[in-house]
């Protein structure tokens, strides 16, 4: 069996950074664990990861989440030439800071393997991450913190979207139907009741039914993806934030500003309302 090394967080992050990234070719890899947790996804090729004793095989747009715990090494016999990540490495102390501002139980949802180490980026994540990172690249002292902890905010929900996915997949096809259309950004301008309209169940059947395997009515579900929707466009966009709201269907700025403040515990104070 290949040697398992451990490597230290100092290796790779500057003094004092939570959150550190860069684009990276595949390489020789040995098994391997680190202190530090490591995410990464894929902007270009094919490859295999063993993570725990798995193969996962990954292409474009896939991302992996790997944990102190986890055990994995990149596999390059097979891989396309072409094979290109991007390597996230984030500070424990900093996950798990984002994490309790969702759940005081959400990091122990990760450690515990209740959630998949893969889940998959959409071209329309990868732009927002993309440009959400050129900003990191260039961004004075002052604004990394809160730019990384944008980065973070995007991720941690990406993980939980998409893992409420995988938890239905034995639950009736209208349900998984329903979240994939509340988790595209292209829905987000419509009404909440032309979405459901197309489901020809009552009301109260959809909403019940919802909260049951959810863990949250069909507006919070929603609302929080539009939220989090328009604060990377806040912060990878020059739109104004009267702008996003028109673009996300908030007829109220009022409306908007109190779901941001309860979603993020801050304002969005990043452009002008004008």
């Amino acid at each position: 069996m290949d040697k398992i090394e451990i490597q230290k967080i100092d290796d790779y992050f500057l003094p004092d950074c939570d959150l550190y990234t860069r684009i990276k070719p595949l390489r020789n890899d040995i098994l391997h664990r680190h202190e530090f947790i490591e995410l990464f996804y894929i902007l270009s090729g094919n490859s295999e990861h063993f993570v725990n004793n798995q193969k996962i095989h990954l292409q474009n747009g896939d991302a992996l989440l790997l944990l102190p715990q986890d055990i994995h090494k990149h596999i390059k016999s097979g891989a396309s030439k072409d094979f290109l990540y991007r390597d996230v490495l984030i500070r424990p102390s900093f996950f798990i800071e984002i994490c309790n501002t969702y759940s005081d139980k959400l990091y122990s949802d990760f450690t515990q393997n209740i959630f998949s180490h893969k889940i998959s980026f959409s071209g329309t994540d990868l732009f927002l991450f993309e440009n959400i990172f050129m900003k990191l690249s260039s961004a004075v002292p002052n604004d990394i913190r809160p730019i990384s902890n944008l980065l973070l905010h995007n991720f941690i929900s990406a993980y939980a979207n998409q893992n409420v996915l995988q938890k239905t997949k034995q639950q009736p096809n209208w349900l998984i139907t329903l979240i994939s259309e509340l988790n595209r950004p292209s829905n987000f301008s419509i009404p909440l009741t032309e979405l459901t309209a197309a489901f020809h169940y009552t009301k109260p059947y959809l909403c019940n039914e919802f909260k049951k395997h959810v863990g949250m009515t069909i507006t919070e579900f929603f609302n929080k993806n539009r939220i989090n929707y328009a604060d990377s466009l806040l912060n990878t966009t020059n739109y104004t934030i009267k702008e996003i709201c028109e673009m996300l269907g908030f007829n109220n700025i009022s409306h908007f500003y109190s779901l941001y403040k309860k979603q993020f515990n801050r304002t969005p104070r990043f452009h002008d309302v004008s």
